[in-house]
């Protein structure tokens, strides 16, 4: 519980930033937050030590969300290192629309499950021209490396780039993925499917973490989505958007550090 006040609510500043833009009209004098004190101050401890052993790679940003799963409670949200830091202590990296880069892949996949694949299906990774608006779409994998026919539990824990977009355009292209990221929650897609195009499962658009981190927290419950939540007993609702048992196979394949080997190494 916060009191409203400079000194307590400066020790969790971008929550609370978050918290005022949902609730701006809270004139409470007491408020009931989601967030754990002792979790949010492990977290940004840990941010900061991370950023010092990145500091020679020209890393200078940081930000985490921690969501429970199961209520969709925000129980940790740190947009930087230091709010007060001059600069860019501000900006709410939790909050700010970023690249989503390959964190859209899961639901890719779980589409292409929908529409009967299995993660024992198997797909060609080698260098394929789409058609585009512009012309020709000619995706990479990260490593600029191909290999042959690979298992799409290979592929998604993988993170190749090439079957990705092979899935997608075998499972309703880029319209079907563009209709379930709404779904989970992303509220940043704000043009048609076919502006991002096949590219969209490879994370051409934007997203913020908070609500990606709520997105895959949908795939902890199998499949059902319930908003995020600041506010302590708010007002809440769920929906389910696939079949458990296909979730569940997506979830395994992410837990999986065999099939990621080919792309990561062990460990």
């Amino acid at each position: 519980r916060l009191r409203q006040g400079r000194r307590r609510l400066s020790r969790l500043p971008h929550f609370v930033v978050v918290f005022f833009r949902w609730f701006p009209a809270v004139t409470w004098d007491v408020v009931t937050m989601t967030c754990c004190g002792r979790l949010y101050a492990g977290v940004a401890r840990n941010g900061r030590a991370r950023l010092s052993e990145l500091r020679d790679h020209s890393v200078h940003g940081a930000a985490a969300v921690v969501i429970d799963n199961a209520s969709g409670d925000v129980l940790a949200l740190v947009g930087s290192a230091d709010y007060f830091a001059p600069g860019t202590g501000q900006v709410n990296g939790a909050w700010a629309k970023r690249s989503a880069g390959s964190t859209l892949k899961p639901f890719t996949y779980l589409l292409a499950l929908e529409h009967g694949a299995t993660a024992a299906s198997v797909i060609a990774d080698v260098r394929t021209s789409f058609p585009a608006r512009d012309g020709f779409y000619r995706p990479e994998n990260y490593n600029r490396r191909c290999y042959g026919p690979v298992s799409y539990r290979t592929a998604l824990a993988s993170s190749l780039n090439i079957p990705a977009v092979k899935v997608l355009l075998a499972a309703g292209g880029p319209e079907a993925l563009h209709e379930r990221l709404r779904e989970v929650g992303l509220t940043t897609l704000n043009h048609p499917a076919e502006v991002y195009g096949l590219g969209l499962t490879l994370g051409n658009c934007e997203a913020r973490l908070l609500e990606l981190t709520n997105a895959y927290a949908s795939l902890a419950r199998l499949g059902e989505y319930r908003p995020w939540r600041i506010l302590r007993d708010a007002p809440t609702f769920s929906r389910t958007y696939s079949r458990p048992e296909l979730v569940w196979e997506i979830a395994d394949i992410m837990s999986d550090n065999a099939a990621r080997t080919l792309s990561f190494g062990i460990n």
